[in-house]
């Protein structure tokens, strides 16, 4: 069931403890202008007995994801309402939970060298990126990062079909 609760402000505790006892499997609150923040956020969770399970994530975009679990069970997911960030969050982060309730085998990732130019910077982070996965001619997988300062913005998005996840400090190449 899909609930829309709609934007919440100064009223997210009360919110929350409105849906804690519904029976919902999974409530996704995405942490706009109006939704408190970080410690703000996890304390309201707290006190409402949700346990948290992790804060701040190690990856770009998305480093600001929470995810807290209700006595009842129901998964909270407090995602960054910047676009990169929830997609990388909804793709890696909601979509495999949603799978695991639902008894699905864990997907595997395709491993792919990484294709000429190389576009985003090195990171200390692994980085989540939109991607085109190709055969090479010589029968080697490769994944080409779009050029974009923007890790998902609509131009570089355009002619992806997969996610990249690059490792940290991956070499950078600046090509022709």
């Amino acid at each position: 069931m899909n609930q829309p609760l709609g934007q919440c402000g100064d009223y997210f505790e009360a919110m929350l403890q409105q849906v804690r006892d519904l029976s919902l499997d999974m409530i996704i609150c995405s942490c706009g202008e109006a939704a408190p923040r970080g410690e703000q956020m996890m304390s309201s969770l707290r006190a409402l007995d949700a346990r948290i399970l992790f804060s701040k994530v190690a990856v770009t975009p998305g480093s600001s994801l929470i995810c807290a679990q209700f006595p009842r069970g129901s998964l909270f997911f407090g995602i960054s309402a910047e676009p990169a960030a929830m997609a990388a969050a909804c793709r890696f982060f909601l979509m495999p939970a949603l799978a695991r309730m639902q008894g699905r085998a864990a997907e595997r990732p395709v491993l792919a060298r990484l294709a000429p130019p190389l576009w985003p910077a090195a990171s200390r982070l692994p980085s989540f990126r939109r991607a085109r996965l190709y055969q090479h001619a010589d029968g080697t997988l490769m994944v080409q990062i779009p050029r974009s300062d923007d890790p998902l913005a609509l131009q570089g998005g355009r002619g992806t079909n997969a996610w990249a996840v690059v490792p940290p400090h991956a070499p950078t190449w600046r090509g022709e």
